[in-house]
């Protein structure tokens, strides 16, 4: 998937509440947990999230 780095965007509150809360309390609930090893340095699961979320929310990728 390619993606565009950046945490800032707008959301319509439709494609937020096409998730359970479940959802977004399990995507917390990695972050918080998830070990970082050796060598992920730049990829903690943050920054993966941070890299996912216009797919999460539009299914699509970004076309660069």
């Amino acid at each position: 998937i390619k993606t565009i780095a950046g945490a800032q965007f707008i959301v319509d509150k439709s494609l937020i509440l096409q998730y359970p809360i479940d959802f977004y309390n399990s995507i917390r609930d990695w972050i918080c947990n998830a070990e970082v090893t050796r060598g992920m340095t730049h990829t903690t699961p943050a920054h993966m999230l941070e890299y996912m979320w216009h797919y999460i929310f539009t299914k699509d990728e970004i076309e660069l």
